[in-house]
């Protein structure tokens, strides 16, 4: 089972678990929760002087400036970081929500603390 399966079928009671053989990232949790933030990592960008921006497609949820997320790494270790600012299309945003196409600045990671493929949620 590979990252992005998990979201191409969504089980019946809802939830994802991660598979007996450990292969697999997704924890247990409920991804169809609309709340709750997650977006999958497709690209890492370090800005000198500003900190390391992802970008990606937030899958679920809304997410503000200046919240306290967790970057969860394809190898297992889990870390807390602050947003420091959201951009759409050149526009700054004080928030994003669910399908929308977006760069997130992180502080305080540096662009070797991120790869293609992490999950931030909250």
């Amino acid at each position: 089972m590979g990252l992005f399966d998990i979201f191409k079928k969504k089980p019946v009671d809802g939830t994802y678990r991660r598979d007996e053989s450990g292969a697999g990232f997704a924890q247990e949790g409920v991804y169809s929760d609309p709340e709750r933030f997650c977006i999958v990592v497709e690209d890492v960008f370090s800005i000198t002087g500003r900190g390391t921006v992802i970008t990606g497609q937030i899958r679920s949820g809304r997410v503000a400036v200046g919240d306290r997320v967790t970057l969860k790494r394809l190898d297992g270790s889990v870390r807390e970081v602050n947003i420091g600012g959201i951009e759409m299309f050149r526009r700054m945003l004080d928030k994003a929500e669910k399908g929308d196409n977006v760069g997130i600045l992180l502080r305080g990671l540096e662009k070797s603390d991120v790869g293609r493929g992490d999950i931030l949620e909250r």
